[in-house]
């Protein structure tokens, strides 16, 4: 039948935090982009190099001559001229042999390409082999790259046999 008319003013909503799990702020629009604001300004030199360190590791860039910084290839790094027969095989120096899994193969702006959309292609390649002897690490090189000596460019043209970026 209801409350009693003394007891309905009496009776309040529950402010439980499991029946109202939905906390806001309680302050105006104000002055909470005022606390944004200082959340932002108190946070810039801890996240801004952070991010900066993760878009171009030092350890990847040295700083060039031209327009696009000069890439540092591991020492275990070998040239050689690959064709990439399909997703997962690929001709080194006439040789076919097979990509690891979780193989990488990089462009010469340093973009990761997936080996599918190369198939056919001749390139020549810095490249690293896993313990297997199957090939991991990929480098299309650019033109002045290719004319760097590295081993295993015995014989091998310096510039890249594919017309264009892949």
């Amino acid at each position: 039948m209801g409350h009693p008319a003394s007891l309905r003013h009496r009776v309040t909503p529950s402010l439980s935090l499991w029946t109202h799990t939905m906390n806001r702020w309680q302050i105006s629009a104000p002055a909470r982009w005022a606390v944004g604001c200082t959340l932002v300004v108190c946070l810039h030199p801890l996240v801004v190099p952070h991010a900066l360190a993760q878009v171009a590791p030092a350890s990847v860039w040295v700083t060039g001559t031209g327009s696009q910084p000069k890439r540092q290839f591991p020492p275990s790094a070998q040239r050689a001229q690959m064709v990439v027969l399909n997703v997962h095989e690929v001709s080194i120096n006439g040789k076919t042999t097979r990509l690891s899994p979780g193989s990488r193969i990089r462009t010469p702006a340093n973009a990761l390409v997936p080996s599918a959309s190369l198939v056919g292609q001749t390139l020549v390649v810095n490249h690293t082999r896993d313990t297997l002897g199957q090939v991991h690490e990929v480098w299309i090189l650019n033109d002045a790259e290719a004319a760097e000596r590295r081993p295993g460019a015995d014989g091998m043209s310096s510039s890249n046999l594919t017309s264009g970026t892949p």
